[in-house]
C-alpha cells in the first residue's frame, strides 16, 4: 500500500509555481526604481496587500496577519518570493508581476482571482 499511496501523494508535495526549479535569467531586464512598485493593492476576494521598499529590495505583506515575504527581482517587472505554508511545499516559487497599477500574484491566481489594483 505504501508504494501506491506514495505515488498518489507525491504530486501534492511537489514545489508549486511556474518558476520553481528554474534558474534565474542570466541577463534580466532591469526593474523600475523600487518605489514605483510600492503601495497598497486591493483585491475584492483576498483583500489588500502592501508592497514596501526595504533597503535594496521590496517586501510583500499579505493576509490578516500581514505575513511578509521579501521580493527578489527576476526579470523586468517580475519579482519572486518563496512562500512557506501548507499550500506551498519546500522549493516553491511565487511570481509577483507588476503591470502598471496592477499586481498579479501567481499562486493566488489559479482561478483568475489573483489580480490586485492600486
Amino acid at each position: 500500500w505504501w508504494k501506491l499511496a506514495n505515488a498518489m501523494l507525491a504530486p501534492l508535495m511537489a514545489p508549486v509555481g511556474e518558476l520553481a526549479g528554474k534558474p534565474a535569467p542570466s541577463d534580466p531586464a532591469p526593474a523600475k526604481p523600487l518605489r514605483a512598485y510600492a503601495g497598497v493593492y486591493d483585491n475584492e476576494y483576498f483583500g489588500a496587500v502592501k508592497v514596501t521598499v526595504a533597503g535594496d529590495h521590496l517586501e510583500l505583506d499579505l493576509g490578516p496577519a500581514a505575513v511578509r515575504w521579501p521580493l527578489t527581482h527576476w526579470d523586468g517587472d517580475v519579482f519572486t518570493y518563496q512562500p512557506y505554508n501548507e499550500n506551498a511545499p519546500a522549493g516553491s516559487v511565487g511570481q509577483a508581476s507588476f503591470h502598471g497599477s496592477t499586481l498579479v500574484l501567481e499562486l493566488l491566481n489559479t482561478h483568475g482571482l489573483g489580480t490586485f489594483s492600486r
